[in-house]
This record gives structure tokens, sequence and C-alpha cells, in this order.
């Protein structure tokens, strides 16, 4: 029984499946399930994990996984709620970079994220990506090509 249900959480892989999905993979009953799970995660083969979209539901998946992004949060989300004030952080060395630099490109700043110390998570240049495209939301810093430039710059003569 503690096979099969490994085996379907294996199978899941780093996105998890449902306590109902194993059950009905499984045929098993409730009871005998649970038991089954409750050894699997003594041993360390199986760890419950919940997800950012679904709360109130566990997944389960194989010990030594990490869950995807889309169960996790990714690196905005700290156990399972949005982590304001990281991402405030963030944005904030961010455009301190651009500001002194006066323009940058996505590489460069990724670079300045990375040995700024600011983040013990190692972001990914998406993730940059996501966090400068909100500063061009917010009308801090404006991109041409693919290279961003301090917005306090503008020469319009208009």
């Amino acid at each position: 029984e503690q096979l099969v249900v490994l085996r379907v959480v294996r199978r899941a892989e780093n996105r998890g499946v449902w306590l109902r999905d194993i059950k009905t993979a499984t045929s098993l009953q409730q009871q005998t399930l649970n038991k089954a799970l409750k050894v699997l995660e003594t041993r360390k083969l199986v760890k419950t994990v919940k997800s950012v979209q679904q709360k109130t539901k566990k997944l389960y998946m194989a010990f030594e996984l990490e869950p995807t992004r889309e169960i996790s949060g990714g690196p905005w989300y700290t156990d399972q709620e949005f982590d304001h004030g990281y991402v405030d952080a963030v944005k904030k060395t961010v455009l301190k970079f651009i500001t002194t630099k006066k323009t940058a490109t996505l590489d460069e700043i990724h670079g300045a994220i990375a040995t700024s110390g600011i983040s013990e998570i190692a972001l990914a240049v998406d993730d940059v990506r996501l966090v400068v495209e909100s500063l061009v939301a917010d009308g801090l810093v404006e991109m041409t090509h693919a290279t961003w430039f301090d917005d306090d710059d503008d020469d319009d003569d208009d």
C-alpha cells in the first residue's frame, strides 16, 4: 500500500498531488491511505506542501523535491503569504541602482541584485524583469529597447 501511494506521489513530481487524486489513483480506503501517508512522511519519503493558490488543501510530493513556482509562489511569497516588505526592498534596490547608474540593462540589474545581499533567495532574470516592469508601470523608470532609464532624466522640450 505504501509503495502504491509513493508511486502516485512520485509521478506527480514537483507539481504535487491532492489527497483525493491519490485516493482515486490507488482505490485505497481513506483510513488505509492516511496510514500509508503518515508512514511515508515519518520515513521522509513524502512531504506535505500548501499551495499559495489553494491554501486549505494539502499537496503531497516526494520529500526531496521543491514545489513549482505556481505552488510555492516563487521568491515573492513567505509562508504562503505575499511578502510586500521583501518586494518593496527589492524594488528600492533596483530603483537606486538604475538612478545611480542612469541607464542599465536587465543583466546589469540582475547582477546588482545578486551582489547586493538584499535577497537570500537567488532571483532569476525573469524575477528581476517583473520588478523592473512594476517600476515602469509605477512611472518610476522608463524602458527603451532592453535598457531601463531613470525617469527623472526626461529632457522633453514639449
